[in-house]
């Protein structure tokens, strides 16, 4: 995902990553412009899912929200 997307779509993104991994605290999810590899880092730490399986999946209930 590139960085102008994840500004403009952060909500829903948090959003969704709220839903599906349900035990990913608000620091996890902490988005400052610039940090995006840093996020799905600890996504990805926090949930044993590989970042690109993580970003796929919420690009696909994105398309289709």
């Amino acid at each position: 995902m590139n960085a102008q997307f994840l500004k403009e779509q952060w909500s829903l993104i948090r959003d969704k990553l709220r839903e599906k991994y349900p035990n990913l605290t608000e620091n996890d999810l902490a988005y400052v412009r610039g940090s995006e590899e840093e996020v799905f880092d600890r996504v990805e730490r926090r949930t044993g899912v590989k970042r690109e399986q993580v970003e796929s999946k919420i690009l696909e209930e994105i398309r289709f929200a």
